[in-house]
């Protein structure tokens, strides 16, 4: 009789602030780096995540140009975020 040892290691998806993939970044807002299309195609929007930036894929309803000030309004699968443009408020 042969014993076969398997070992392994379970290793977490990232996790965002809110302790969820992709959660804590609902409601920031981040600078379009890549132009999003609108609709299905997808552009790249950089974000302030935990005292350093991460870039993430986009997807927005209409077009957002290049620069533009986005609200992250959802979370897709894939590091994907569903954004619109932001408006902030007069000071």
């Amino acid at each position: 009789m042969t014993a076969v040892v398997v070992a392994a290691t379970v290793v977490p998806p990232r996790m965002s602030a809110a302790g969820s993939e992709g959660d804590g970044v609902i409601g920031a807002t981040g600078v379009v780096t890549l132009a999003i299309p609108g609709g299905d195609p997808l552009g790249e929007v950089e974000l302030a995540v935990g005292g350093g930036t991460e870039r993430y894929l986009a997807t927005a309803a209409e077009p957002v140009e290049l620069d533009r000030t986005v609200l992250v309004i959802g979370v897709r699968p894939g590091r994907v975020i569903e954004v619109e443009p932001w408006f902030p408020a007069p000071a």
